[in-house]
């Protein structure tokens, strides 16, 4: 906090400065891991288990993109992010590598940058999604707007049962986090309640607030 401060960096401009140097930095000479590199339209060249180019640095330090082999016009440049597993790349880069490597505990520090995902969901958006409705109901006017007011009432109840209860601090009121990562299951499971209780019918709410759901759908 101290540092964000002296830098006049809010959270969330920090983690988006993060995000694109871990997602678009290059190593420095000699495979330096202590350094990141950002070079743009580089940046932009996709991933592939067998490129066409590879990037490499000059003996004065300069940064250079290289061909494989005699390119066509018109040829994709393609470069290798390194031995992606699926986790890795997902987190990292936003997708699951079409061979994604089997050893992924044993890929360099380059490629495994977070071993978890916080997943954030917030109250206000839960609120905004429409209520859960049987097939064929059918309400007038007034009264879809009178139970629309009831439900939100009773989805941020359903909310407040669990608060203080996530090891993640929220960043703002009604907010709930996990970090879910590979072999965490209660994570994924609170991760899974919340997204149960925004699709919650107006009978499973009442049913939830008076301890009467079982819960076994």
């Amino acid at each position: 906090p101290d540092a964000l401060a002296q830098c006049d960096l809010s959270p969330e401009a920090w983690g988006w400065a993060q995000a694109i140097v871990r997602s678009r930095g290059f190593h420095g000479p000699d495979d330096d891991e202590t350094s990141k590199i950002m070079v743009p339209l580089v940046d932009m060249l996709n991933h592939a288990d067998e490129p066409t180019c590879y990037y490499d640095y000059t003996e004065s330090g300069d940064f250079e993109v290289k061909a494989w082999d005699e390119m066509e016009e018109g040829t994709e440049l393609l470069l290798r992010y390194g031995s992606l597993g699926a986790s890795a790349g997902l987190m990292n880069y936003g997708f699951v590598p079409s061979t994604p490597a089997t050893y992924a505990w044993d890929e360099s520090v380059a490629t495994m940058h977070f071993h978890f995902a916080v997943i954030s969901v917030k109250l206000d958006t839960v609120l905004a999604l429409p209520p859960v409705r049987y097939p064929g109901e059918q309400l007038s006017t007034d009264v879809a707007k009178e139970k629309e007011g009831s439900f939100s009432a009773l989805k941020a109840a359903v909310w407040g049962l669990d608060e203080g209860k996530y090891p993640l601090e929220p960043v703002e009121p009604g907010e709930r986090a996990v970090a879910v990562g590979i072999g965490t299951l209660l994570p994924s499971y609170q991760l899974l309640s919340l997204l149960r209780v925004a699709v919650a019918t107006e009978s499973e709410l009442e049913e939830i607030l008076s301890g009467s759901w079982s819960g076994s759908d």
